[in-house]
């Protein structure tokens, strides 16, 4: 959750992000394997860790095409932090990420302001927000956000308009995947 709300990520950030991860993931593994005292074959992995981290590594390593990978001819892993814009718009490009990590990202890229701005939060008080709201209270804060800012870019020159209107039209995208999403879980 922490990092998908930093902003400004430029390219030098991305890349710092990513060899961070990297290394947590290399100090996650050692801690593992020393603190199980264990044979190779009853080594703890990684996906004991929980899914914090599974979201970490799916900030890292998301699959271009996750429901063919082997026969795939182009397959590859691109970070999400390295995805182009409109991939962000499409759940099988970013499964594995909570679409509240994916609409900070799209965010993160674009000239809006990350939700608690417009409330005038600090981004410890939008993070214990998070933390203690459904998804969906949630989702309706970044929503608002978008509609408001929509309303306040209107007016403005049209070449900035475009590209607020492209990041507002891939987060509303991703919401309404996500309500969709959480439509088909709760029928379920």
């Amino acid at each position: 959750m922490h990092v998908s709300v930093i902003k400004p990520l430029g390219e030098s950030g991305k890349l710092q992000l990513t060899t961070d991860m990297t290394e947590l993931e290399f100090a996650l593994n050692s801690f593992l394997a020393e603190s199980s005292g264990a044979s190779n074959r009853q080594r703890m992995g990684l996906d004991v860790v929980g899914d914090e981290y599974k979201a970490l590594r799916a900030l890292r390593y998301v699959s271009l095409y996750p429901s063919t990978p082997k026969t795939c001819p182009n397959h590859s892993n691109r970070p999400l932090l390295f995805l182009d814009n409109p991939s962000l718009g499409l759940p099988d490009r970013t499964a594995g990420l909570s679409p509240l990590i994916v609409l900070h990202h799209i965010l993160v890229r674009s000239p809006l302001p990350l939700p608690h701005k417009l409330h005038g939060w600090h981004e410890s008080q939008y993070v214990r927000f998070v933390e203690e709201h459904s998804e969906e209270e949630v989702w309706d804060v970044v929503d608002q956000g978008l509609t408001h800012w929509k309303s306040t870019h209107d007016d403005e020159d049209s070449i900035a308009t475009e590209e607020v209107d492209e990041y507002i039209g891939l987060a509303r995208q991703v919401l309404a995947n996500a309500r969709a999403g959480s439509r088909r879980r709760g029928s379920i």
